[in-house]
């Protein structure tokens, strides 16, 4: 005996796959603001970093910051302790940033899979021919509205990947290195005076 379908079944069916895609939706966003945060935070901390490289020996060679020495004295020792923790931070932050931009590199493939398995399901004749009701077509409607969100979020999140300044796959390795050459670089610069 042929199967029939019910429309009430697909009617479901629909709905149920346009909730998962908009939960995932969310899963994207929000790791794309986190990435994007993470990001800036890094940047920020190693241009920090690079301030204090730069500053310390301004005030421990020429001593323009205080007249009477105690900033200078108070600097000379805070900052050889703040590149090593922002350093520390730095490098923290850039393993956190990989691992989360790693799980969100696999919710981006499964849904871009999701999403590549229902275009080619609504290319084909028979959905479009199973599409009777109105209540069905709303669904279908609605799916493709929480697609077309999805979309834009997945090309979002591919954007947010990316560090500031140094974009591409190598750019949290760089941020590495540099964090930690101006770590070495001031521990040099420090044992000088």
């Amino acid at each position: 005996m042929a199967e029939v379908d019910d429309p009430d079944r697909d009617i479901e069916r629909i709905r149920a796959r346009s909730q998962f895609l908009a939960r995932q939706l969310k899963h994207l966003a929000f790791g794309a603001r986190r990435l994007r945060f993470l990001g800036f935070t890094i940047c920020l901390l190693t241009l920090l970093n690079s301030a204090l490289l730069f500053l310390y020996p301004t005030i421990t060679r020429y001593r323009l910051i205080d007249p009477f020495e105690r900033l200078g004295y108070l600097a000379r020792f805070a900052i050889p302790i703040s590149v090593p923790i922002v350093t520390i931070a730095s490098v923290l932050g850039l393993a956190l940033y990989e691992g989360m931009r790693k799980q969100g590199e696999s919710l981006f493939e499964e849904v871009s899979d999701e999403l590549h398995g229902h275009r080619i399901g609504a290319a084909t004749p028979l959905a479009v021919a199973q599409a009777t009701s109105a209540e069905k077509v709303q669904a279908e409607a609605d799916l493709d509205q929480t697609i077309f969100r999805l979309r834009v979020k997945l090309r979002q999140f591919a954007r947010a990947s990316d560090l500031p300044l140094i974009p591409g796959k190598f750019g949290p390795a760089v941020y590495a290195v540099i964090n930690l050459l101006i770590a070495v670089t001031l521990l040099f610069v420090s044992g000088i005076h």
